[in-house]
């Protein structure tokens, strides 16, 4: 399958039980089934099967027996994944622990942003606090320093 390419944010409601509709625009390019894993800075992170699969085919060249951070990351990002399956109108279940990790314990507002190869889901509220420093300006600077 040829590389998805995600962008765009929308806002959703997470319901009491735990499930998100996943926005109708990306549907489609992720199929029935997902893979949800704990993110960066307390968001969700959601992939395609087949894009989490080769996301670990990338670690393994990866110097597990000789780096603790990675053997750290690899733990709490793989057995953190879930496969889910979107029911018919569209919807996750998100487990309870996603959801303690990702501050979404209660029936609420979630922004779900386009990031790639990937999906994130965020509290609005956290997603807020944590972008509230950005500067698109600082950031370009940055990236010029890295040829882009």
């Amino acid at each position: 399958m040829s590389a998805i390419r995600m962008i765009g944010t929308r806002s959703n409601k997470l319901d009491a039980k735990g499930r998100l509709a996943v926005p109708a625009k990306w549907r489609e390019q992720l199929g029935d089934h997902v893979i949800v894993t704990i993110g960066m800075e307390s968001c969700l992170n959601v992939y395609r099967e087949d894009d989490f699969y080769a996301l670990m085919d990338k670690f393994e060249d990866t110097p597990f027996f000789s780096d603790d951070d990675i053997r750290r990351l690899q733990r709490n990002i793989f057995s953190s994944a879930e496969g889910l399956e979107m029911d018919k109108q569209g919807r996750i279940l998100l487990t309870p622990e996603h959801r303690r990790y990702a501050s979404m314990e209660q029936e609420m507002e979630v922004v779900v942003k386009g990031v790639g190869d990937h999906l994130e889901i965020w509290n609005t509220a956290v997603w807020d606090a944590y972008n509230s420093g950005f500067s698109m300006a600082e950031s370009g600077k940055a990236l010029a320093g890295k040829g882009m």
